[in-house]
């Protein structure tokens, strides 16, 4: 989703959308736990 190169005018709310529908796709309770930890660690 975001990354290196990822510009502030990549942002859009086209862009936003089509995250969330891949997001869904993937499957938000998979997601979530292994991201949540992922970004509890960088903490």
């Amino acid at each position: 989703m975001l990354g290196p190169g990822v510009k502030a005018r990549h942002l859009n709310d086209d862009r936003l959308g089509q995250m969330l529908d891949q997001l869904y796709a993937f499957g938000t309770s998979t997601f979530f736990p292994s991201g949540g930890l992922t970004s509890g660690g960088a903490l």
